[in-house]
């Protein structure tokens, strides 16, 4: 389980991905990048691992959950449980 921010991302993530105008590596950048304005380097590696083990767009529920539990997500979300310590406050 990630934390608040997790929890928001994650569906935000998998909802822009469903809603790209395809499934493959280019179609999920541009959601990415409408979703958060950027591309943060990490999520290339969301996208390509979702690609992997979804080669075909899901219909169902669960691809949030999905990226809730990759290491790539849960390592740079602040708050994931595996994310870097931020600074002592």
């Amino acid at each position: 389980m990630t934390g608040l921010l997790g929890n928001l991302l994650a569906p935000a993530l998998a909802d822009a991905y469903l809603r790209a105008d395809g499934w493959n590596l280019q179609s999920l950048r541009t959601a990415t990048l409408g979703l958060l304005g950027r591309e943060p380097e990490w999520t290339v590696e969301v996208a390509t691992e979702v690609l992997a083990a979804y080669p075909v767009a899901p219909t169902g529920v669960g691809l949030a959950e999905f990226v809730t539990e990759l290491a790539s997500f849960r390592g740079n979300v602040p708050g994931g449980p595996a994310a870097a310590p931020g600074p002592a406050g």
